[in-house]
């Protein structure tokens, strides 16, 4: 291979900027890549103790709300631990996490995200905004991002402990994409497979009370899905496809192991018989290491 003249090279290192671009777009692909990014961090952030009529429980409540169905914004709010101001211009940097220390660490993973590419990714292809409060914080904090994670504006809000992570415009700046997803047609089946993917994380997230919301033309928040208190497997089961699904659901532990720390760990854990009949077909869902989810295949349709 050569020049067209001989004489120049034809061959040229790309900008920065554009490279991230090009990786980012191969981390968030989809509306509902988008979604399952901000829900695994979402995830991943400790819970606070709220109360029942007869208990406390440690319970980690997620709500995301769609408007537009997600092509206009995806907001993810939760009740963790938040961020702390040490850690605000590090929080969308490419590669920064706070899962992963060494590669040994790989090993132990007990998180559902450890690459530091979410926020990152989201930062090139959407306008980003980012209010928290950290647990030991007087008053929260909201953060505007630009394209290259950079804090473009910062102020002082109140809020109660916790993240609100709000994405605008998914993939503004990619015109091909953006038409993609605000087609009527196409964002229709983008937004059942974001209802798809929420379902698997409603059934196996004990603990975890995840609640989705699309916003109404009036500003109505209308209910999309939930798993209630999520106390336990068969809540959530129940909560999701109904109390008679309850009684007929079985659960089987595949697998264990020991990790570093000497405590066990389900390498496994598959759920026999929870499928769900629609006049489409029967749903089967599997998942492996549901407190960490290292690998969550969703539902198989029959």
């Amino acid at each position: 291979m050569s020049s067209v003249d001989g004489d120049h090279s034809i061959i040229s290192r790309l900008d920065k900027n554009l490279v991230h671009k090009i990786c980012s777009g191969q981390v968030v692909v989809t509306l509902a890549s988008a979604v399952k990014e901000l829900l695994e961090n979402s995830i991943d952030a400790k819970s606070t103790k709220i109360g029942f009529p007869t208990f406390l429980v440690d319970v980690l409540i997620i709500e995301i709300r769609l408007r537009g169905h997600g092509s206009e914004s995806i907001e993810v709010i939760d009740n963790g631990v938040g961020i702390g101001e040490e850690d605000f211009e590090s929080l969308t940097g490419k590669y920064c996490t706070s899962k992963l220390n060494t590669f040994d660490d790989l090993s132990c993973v007990e998180t559902y995200g450890f690459r530091g590419e979410a926020l990152s990714s989201l930062c090139h292809l959407a306008k980003v905004t980012i209010h928290t409060c950290a647990f030991d914080a007087k008053i929260g904090t909201k953060l505007e991002f630009d394209s290259s994670g950079r804090i473009t504006n910062r102020r002082s809000l109140a809020r109660s402990q916790g993240t609100t992570v709000c994405v605008n415009q998914l993939f503004y700046d990619l015109p091909v994409r953006r038409r993609h997803l605000t087609d009527p047609n196409r964002l229709s089946k983008e937004f059942a497979k974001v209802i798809s993917l929420l379902t698997a994380y409603c059934l196996v997230c004990v603990g975890v009370q995840i609640s989705c919301s699309r916003v109404g033309k009036k500003g109505e928040l209308i209910n999309v899905i939930s798993n209630g208190p999520s106390i336990s497997l068969k809540d959530n089961i129940a909560a999701v496809f109904g109390h008679t699904q309850r009684q007929v659901t079985g659960f089987s532990l595949l697998s264990t192991y020991v990790n570093q720390s000497n405590a066990t760990q389900n390498v496994s854990y598959k759920y026999i018989g929870m499928s769900r009949c629609t006049t489409s077909g029967y749903y089967h869902y599997e998942y492996q290491n549901t407190g960490c989810s290292t690998n969550m295949s969703g539902h198989k349709k029959y």
